[in-house]
């Protein structure tokens, strides 16, 4: 056996090319061998695939796992990436296809009785864009530090989220959407029952991502479907949903997700043709029809809005009100913002006169919170207008985390708060601060060279990694270097990350306090019980 397994790997290094990164040999997985390469000095398996191809009459059902194979597969490429419209801030480097469905796998362990801590990434882009390829996210500097790396694609947009009466009443859930939240759990069933022959401890699961992945990460800790799938989770930048569409019930300025999936049938030539809809017009008329929406698809929070739905289902009830209940997940949960998160949705935004910016508070918080908004946030000219809705934005994103690591600080101990403020000098030209995804290339230890990156960029980088592994290996981020003390609501403590590290209090303690007293005169009614 061990000699023709040598020779397997041998013909698939000659059809490979002759790679220069050496081959390891198979690994035996209950789906079949699979072939992986050493690259600085890690073990990587690439574009494995976790489900069947989601096409044809699989499209807008659950995923279903990939069927098992004899011979041994080279994984030493990505897979396609799910389709998704082009992004100038997502570089995507191969191809798209719908049958995406892949993982990727970065492990240092030398036997597969090492029993490793494992760390499944869930990226993000608003459920729209993104691809677990992306070089930012590659996991070999964070895997030398004793992890093994898991990153995913699931399934964006329409693909991945489209719901609608047809599809609920042929669903034997009598639900639609939520496709890609599928995805990734059988992704987390994956690895549950793969990674043990990669040296990874099935047991010992660490979920973390970024905007939208952080959402995934904070809604699948409510999910039933969920339940046993992971140990610990890192929510960065993105917080538990406080406001989802309904499947099918309609609320003031809230419409169903079906009805925005009926109004994209219609565009895309009705029901029945659906499922035989070329991916790229698919991916076309979504765009066409978020535009139509009373959501800009680039304010944040947006994509959440457009594409999940409480579907009595995956998800039975708004994940915010699980979280205030302590009906989430009580597993250690790190969670934070870094300090500039709205700069980036100001500048898309491109609010250039004051009525912008009025008309913007009426359609996001509606004509009667409108002016306490603007007093809180005031603009006397077009620049102050969009430095407005930047520090509101921020303040957003610091209000939710705050009130998130509240409630799971009330059930678990185990609760760690950052902020991220550093920037860069290559950085610090774009004016936009510590922007909204900043910290990810210092997590992965993906900084590139050239760019403005200095010795202190490096030393936050290795010891945010060995924050984020520790936490992942024990459930505490404390191992070496600063302390950091767990966040209640009455110390109010958190981490500092910038080119020093310490621990600070009451993190825009005024700001979040004033905008908590909006937030609770515009929470929206519950979905009625047919969701």
């Amino acid at each position: 056996m061990k000699r023709a397994m040598a020779i397997a790997t041998i013909s698939f290094w000659l059809l490979a090319g002759g790679s220069a990164a050496p081959m390891n040999p198979p690994v035996s997985t209950p789906s079949g061998p699979i072939v992986g390469e050493v690259q600085n000095g890690v073990k990587r398996y690439l574009g494995i695939p976790y489900a069947m191809p989601p096409v044809g009459e699989r499209r807008w059902r659950e995923p279903i796992p990939a069927q098992p194979w004899q011979e041994p597969r080279l994984a030493t490429t990505f897979g396609p990436a799910c389709p998704q419209p082009q992004r100038d801030f997502v570089r995507l480097t191969g191809r798209m296809d719908e049958d995406c469905l892949t993982l990727n796998i970065w492990t240092p362990a030398l036997e597969k009785t090492d029993s490793l801590p494992v760390m499944v990434w869930l990226h993000g882009g608003g459920f729209l864009v993104g691809s677990s390829s992306e070089a930012l996210y590659d996991g070999s500097s964070l895997a030398q530090k004793g992890v093994v790396v898991v990153t995913l694609n699931y399934r964006l947009g329409a693909l991945g989220f489209l719901a609608h009466p047809a599809l609920t009443a042929e669903s034997p859930h009598a639900s639609s959407g939520n496709y890609g939240l599928m995805d990734q759990i059988l992704a987390l069933k994956w690895v549950r029952d793969h990674i043990r022959e990669f040296g990874g401890n099935p047991k010992n699961v660490t979920i973390f991502g970024q905007s939208a992945g952080a959402v995934s990460v904070t809604t699948l800790m409510t999910s039933p479907l969920a339940e046993g799938l992971f140990q610990r989770a890192i929510a960065q930048s993105g917080s538990v949903p406080n406001r989802l569409r309904c499947l099918s019930a309609s609320r003031p300025n809230l419409p169903s997700l079906e009805s925005v999936g009926e109004a994209f049938a219609q565009r895309l030539g009705g029901s029945p043709e659906l499922r035989r809809q070329p991916w790229q017009k698919v991916v076309k008329v979504w765009e066409t029809t978020l535009e139509e929406t009373p959501f800009d698809s680039d304010m944040a929070g947006s994509g959440t809005l457009n594409h999940l739905s409480i579907d009595g289902y995956l998800i039975p009830e708004l994940p915010g009100t699980a979280f205030a209940l302590g009906r989430q997940q009580r597993v250690p949960f790190l969670t934070g913002t870094v300090a500039d998160e709205g700069a980036v949705f100001a500048y898309n935004l491109r609010i250039n006169t004051l009525s912008a910016y009025t008309r913007f508070l009426n359609q996001v918080f509606g004509s009667t919170l409108a002016q306490q908004y603007w007093a809180l946030y005031p603009a006397r000219d077009h620049p102050s207008a969009r430095q407005a809705i930047r520090t509101l934005i921020s303040d957003l994103f610091v209000l939710d985390m705050k009130t998130m690591a509240m409630q799971m600080a009330a059930v678990q101990p185990q609760t760690y708060v950052y902020q991220f403020d550093r920037v860069s000098r290559g950085n610090a030209r774009s004016g936009l601060g510590s922007f909204h995804g900043i910290e990810l290339r210092y997590v992965f230890g993906t900084l590139p060279e050239n760019q403005g990156f200095e010795r202190e960029d490096e030393w936050l980088s290795q010891r945010m990694a060995e924050y984020w592994t520790q936490f992942a290996r024990t459930g505490n981020p404390n191992g070496s270097g600063a302390s950091w003390p767990p966040f209640n609501a009455k110390s109010d403590r958190y981490q500092l990350l910038s080119s020093r590290i310490q621990t600070d209090r009451n993190l825009r303690r005024q700001s979040v306090e004033r905008l908590a007293a909006l937030r609770q005169a515009s929470t929206p009614s519950l979905c009625d019980p047919a969701l």
